[in-house]
């Protein structure tokens, strides 16, 4: 079931719709979870950190912050997601050593992995799920077919968006 759903070919266009579906889902998932934990755990200041210490970071540092989120997101990319999963393709499809659910596991330990790199528990609940997130997009966009670069550029290009959108919102918090 999981290999009739990963080996549809999508189109050009539909990845870039899925890389931007996926990245305002992430963003939705991250807002919802940063006041959900305001609410619970009565810290309403939550969302308004989480959100505007990305710009905060943009205002001090400027180019350089674009330079971190544009590079390092895209280097958390190839390291977190293309590596593992084209290995993971390739014991899978080529050599027959592990099925598809090993390949979804695959994606999720490493996204667990993206997580503790950012440091934070709060950090793990949130990047964790996006890690899968985008571990998908990178096998939906090619990385099942063997199409590791094709997978790779959809899932930078999503994470990128991300990225920009925590910065606007960050931008929001603070200026309004």
């Amino acid at each position: 079931m999981i290999e009739k759903w990963l080996e549809k070919e999508w189109s050009e266009e539909n990845v870039g719709i899925l890389a931007i579906i996926f990245s305002i889902a992430c963003f939705i998932y991250a807002l919802f979870f940063c006041f959900f934990n305001a609410i619970v755990f009565k810290n309403f200041f939550l969302p308004i950190t989480y959100f505007a210490d990305f710009w905060e970071y943009f205002t001090l540092y400027r180019w350089k912050t674009i330079f971190i989120l544009l590079f390092f997101g895209a280097l958390e990319d190839v390291i977190w997601r293309a590596l593992p999963l084209s290995l993971g393709y390739i014991l899978v499809k080529k050599k027959n050593y592990l099925s598809d659910w090993m390949l979804l596991s695959i994606a999720i330990i490493f996204s667990l992995g993206f997580a503790l790199s950012h440091k934070s528990n709060f950090n793990l609940l949130i990047q964790w799920p996006m890690g899968i997130a985008w571990s998908l997009i990178f096998l939906m966009a090619g990385g099942y077919q063997g199409k590791f670069l094709r997978g790779l550029i959809a899932t930078i290009i999503s994470h990128w968006l991300y990225n920009i959108i925590l910065l606007i919102t960050g931008a929001i918090f603070v200026l309004f």
